[in-house]
């Protein structure tokens, strides 16, 4: 709100003119500050209520807006609205003076022509008035991306001259997924890839399908014990706190790890630990929570800790989606790499899918949204499954904000949808193909959301020889607890482990981790119960 000696125009400039001019401009004053005070008060009870803005990156007079439903919009600040209304007044009235000086002249020559002013054809000014509307909106949602892109991407650049025909064909020409061959290699292999362009096209392609792309026999080369039952893993979920590691996330770190070094103590040794999701909250990794969120609370490099070097099999919940990682599910748009045609653009994928993620995370495995790892020397297979597609969309990334705002960058809520229900799809390709294929008596499966294990259409296509021989454990997380949620003959058969200490306070209601013994008949047998592995109920502080 401007003082009350502060000019409402700039020095020099007079808005109206005549005799009364000077009243004049004083009564339009009035009215305008009157006009700023209302602007300025506007969003209260409005469709602004709810909203957050951020200064526009690049007109230092408009504002960027995110509502609570994840829209977007460009709003021009009350200082600059009050101004244009003030400077609008005064053209006006010069307007209508001179229309009126000019309707006197023609009036005192006959005054017949001026009814020619209203025989312009009104179809073609309509059909003129349309076109100018759309144009309008078009580049006002242009804009809304474009201040958006460089809110999110300062250093780049948006190509604005790129059309629909450029992008009429999508990158992804896979109508299948396919896996690469699982011959056993001593190093993960690299595929050839490429760098992404540094512009987004104004256009982005569905994709129509989602081919999975991975080294599957025992690339890290796990060691395993001699006897089967001398190994085993853990699983955990919803564990990297944003912001860094609270005191829950610490608390069930350092019981991990004391249950880690009592295990070895006794002979066991830990094969690898499963991530199912909501890895780094709220809205996906950044370059400081590699450290901050991973390596400081369970020391995967630090010789003195009992998981150093422990390899962790990961998968995306719904927070490793949103704006710190928002072309993971639009890889296409804004890619880091191609493997063949696909584009890859997921901050937690491997390196050689993301080569700006740290050279320190190489322990952190998660060669695709979808994978299968294999340890036939432990008769051990892990299927980890992308399932984002099954759940409400304004989940993912948190809330609808959050999720509009990466939708956003991504060209649309469709754009976005599309690429996850693809996902979904090519897991469950990859479900059905494994049951078909594999050999392993002891089967996890990992996703993040309680209800979306595929178990029935795994079992149901396993060959006949193999149906009930195999031991198959769902885990997931989602939910901040730690229980076993379905039990059979064999023991627990889902497991509900999402207590890592990620989330959510002011007490994680059940927290901790789940160990899964394996046995020497090919089987194992799940602690998700225990004090060994779960705190007391309300005892970890967020």
């Amino acid at each position: 709100m401007p003082a009350d000696n502060e000019p409402l125009w700039p020095a020099g400039v007079v808005p109206l003119v005549g005799a009364d001019g000077e009243e004049d401009r004083e009564h339009l004053e009035a009215w305008c500050r009157r006009f700023a005070e209302e602007c300025e008060a506007s969003a209260a009870g409005s469709d602004l209520e709810d909203s957050e803005a951020f200064l526009h990156p690049t007109h230092s007079n408009r504002l960027l807006v995110i509502n609570s439903e994840g829209e977007a919009k460009i709003l021009r600040s009350c200082a600059d609205q009050w101004r244009a209304k003030a400077i609008g007044a005064g053209v006006g009235t010069m307007t209508v003076v001179v229309l009126v000086a000019w309707l006197l002249l023609r009036g005192s020559t006959g005054g017949s022509d001026i009814l020619t002013f209203n025989e312009v054809s009104h179809g073609s000014h309509e059909q003129e008035m349309q076109g100018r509307i759309q144009a309008s909106e078009a580049m006002k949602q242009r804009e809304s991306w474009e201040s958006i892109y460089r809110y999110m991407h300062p250093t780049r650049t948006v190509d604005s001259t790129n059309n629909a025909s450029d992008w009429s064909t999508p990158l992804t020409t896979a109508t299948t997924p396919t896996t690469t061959p699982t011959t056993p290699t001593t190093t993960p292999t690299t595929p050839t890839t490429t760098k992404g362009p540094t512009a987004r096209p104004s256009v982005t392609p569905p994709v129509a399908s989602y081919a999975n792309n991975y080294v599957s026999n025992n690339p890290l080369r796990i060691p395993v014990y001699p006897q089967r039952s001398q190994n085993y893993f853990i699983i955990i979920g919803d564990w990297g706190k944003a912001g860094g590691p609270g005191t829950c996330q610490f608390a069930v770190a350092g019981k991990l790890k004391s249950f880690v070094e009592n295990q070895k103590k006794a002979g066991k040794n830990l094969l690898f630990i499963a991530s199912v999701g909501d890895n780094f909250y709220w809205t996906g990794v950044t370059p400081e929570a590699w450290h901050e969120d991973w390596e400081v609370p369970y020391g995967p490099n630090d010789p003195n800790s009992p998981l150093f070097q422990i390899p962790w099999l990961a998968i995306y919940g719904n927070h490793d989606f949103g704006e710190h990682d928002p072309y993971a599910f639009c890889p296409h748009v804004f890619p880091n790499t191609f493997v063949g045609s696909q584009a890859y653009s997921g901050s937690q994928l491997n390196k050689e899918r993301n080569p700006k993620r740290p050279d320190s995370t190489r322990s952190f495995w998660m060669p695709d949204y979808n994978y299968h790892y294999e340890i036939p020397e432990a008769n051990v297979e892990v299927i980890a499954l992308d399932t984002n597609a099954k759940i409400d969309p304004n989940q993912i990334a948190g809330n609808a904000k959050a999720r509009g705002l990466a939708d956003a960058l991504c060209g649309g809520r469709d754009v976005s949808q599309n690429f996850l229900e693809a996902l979904a799809k090519a897991g469950e390709a990859l479900v059905l193909e494994r049951a078909k294929l594999s050999t392993a008596t002891t089967i996890l499966m990992i996703q993040h959301y309680p209800g979306w294990c595929p178990r029935a259409l795994f079992e149901n296509a396993l060959p006949p020889e193999r149906r009930g021989k195999v031991r198959l454990i769902c885990a997931y997380g989602h939910v901040h607890d730690q229980k076993c949620v379905v039990k059979g003959p064999q023991g627990c058969m889902d497991v509900l482990s999402g207590g890592g200490g990620g989330c959510c306070g002011p007490k994680v209601n059940l927290a901790g981790f789940t160990a899964v013994h394996l046995d020497d008949a090919g089987g194992a047998w799940v602690d998700v119960e225990s004090p060994a592995v779960r705190m007391e109920k309300d005892t970890c502080s967020w």
